[in-house]
C-alpha cells in the first residue's frame, strides 16, 4: 500500500535536523558578511589611493573627509601633507634625492612601503 504522507515523528526529525544545519550554518554566514564588508573597504581604499595618485600628478583636487583639497599644493621640499580617507591617513611627502630628483612619496600613516612619483614644476 502506497504511503499518503510523513508521520508526526518523521517531520519533528526532518525540521529538528535542519534547524541544527541552519545553526551551524550561522557562524559561516556571519563571517562571509564580515569579510565582504572589509573587501569593500578595501576597495574604497584602493578607489581613493588611485584617485589620489592621479591627483598628485595632474595637480588636481580631491575629495577627502574634510572636504576638496589640492594635495600637493604649496608643498615644498621636506613637507609632509596628511590627508584622512575613512578612518585612514595618507601622508605625502616632498623629498629630494641623492641624485637630485625631486619625488613625491605617498604612503599610509606609519609604513615605510611608498608609492613615489616625480615632481614636475
Amino acid at each position: 500500500m502506497k504511503r499518503k504522507g510523513y508521520s508526526l515523528i518523521e517531520v519533528i526529525v526532518a525540521l529538528s535536523l535542519l534547524s541544527i544545519l541552519v545553526l551551524a550554518m550561522l557562524p559561516v554566514l556571519g563571517s562571509t558578511s564580515r569579510q565582504l564588508a572589509e573587501l569593500e573597504e578595501l576597495r574604497l581604499q584602493n578607489q581613493f589611493l588611485r584617485n589620489l595618485i592621479t591627483c598628485v600628478n595632474k595637480k588636481a583636487p580631491i575629495q577627502t573627509d574634510t572636504g576638496s583639497l589640492r594635495p600637493v599644493e604649496d608643498l615644498e621640499d621636506g613637507d609632509i601633507r596628511m590627508i584622512r580617507y575613512r578612518d585612514t591617513v595618507y601622508e605625502i611627502h616632498a623629498t629630494t634625492d641623492h641624485n637630485g630628483l625631486y619625488w613625491y612619496e605617498i604612503r599610509r600613516e606609519g609604513m615605510q612601503d611608498a608609492i613615489r612619483l616625480l615632481r614636475t614644476e
